[in-house]
């Protein structure tokens, strides 16, 4: 009898909760233009909204099945000193299309 109650009320509080937080996570980075470099607030909100991205990371590596990845995807990292070199975000198209040709 415990284990139907707790089947049933501990998924739906956990989903809530999840909606709760996230909710919560993306309203921090919002709120991060309010407090100043350094403050304690500051690095909570900071902490709380690198938090959407790490969850989201993690359920797509969960998710990724490895049999199925096509050989024709090629993640591109640009690293800080691309950026410099080049000097703007986003990359004017030129750049992309001389990526595309070097990848070809």
């Amino acid at each position: 009898m415990l284990k139907k109650f707790l089947q049933k009320s501990v998924r739906p509080l956990g989903n809530l909760f999840i909606f709760v937080f996230a909710i919560y996570c993306m309203m921090s980075s919002d709120l991060l233009k309010f407090f100043d470099q350094g403050t304690a607030m500051r690095d909570v909100l900071e902490w709380t909204a690198g938090l959407v991205s790490r969850y989201f990371d993690s359920r797509m590596l969960e998710n990724l099945d490895r049999k199925y990845r096509s050989k024709e995807i090629v993640v591109v990292n640009i690293d800080d000193s691309s950026l410099a070199r080049i000097g703007v975000f986003p990359l004017p198209r030129t750049i992309w299309a001389d990526l595309l040709k070097k990848l070809d």
